[in-house]
């Protein structure tokens, strides 16, 4: 009964890799079309490099505010005990744009 979770995801890897390799084969169009793509890409190279600048800047004020609140650094015995908590927070942001991109 255990396998079905991990033997399902094996079976979605492979149809994904063979749904991939599908499209990769295909015809790129006609030079028009490849020149609509490559303006489509390069505006999403624009949108995304906007989004991840942006979600940098507010990850970085949260862990500051992590930081200092949680708990609050004037009550605690060992302040560096704090860092633990935003230092997981700006992995945990880190690991999702890596899955993201």
């Amino acid at each position: 009964m255990w396998l079905i979770a991990p033997l399902s995801a094996l079976i979605s890897m492979l149809v994904g890799g063979y749904f991939y390799l599908y499209v990769k084969k295909q015809d790129s169009g006609t030079e028009k079309m490849q020149e609509i793509s490559s303006a489509i890409r390069e505006g999403a190279r624009v949108s995304m490099k906007r989004e991840y600048t942006t979600l940098a800047i507010f990850v970085t004020i949260v862990a500051i505010l992590l930081l200092i609140f949680l708990p609050p650094i004037w009550q605690t015995a060992e302040p560096l005990r704090n860092a633990e908590l935003p230092m997981a927070y700006v992995f945990g942001s880190f690991c999702m744009h890596a899955l993201l991109d």
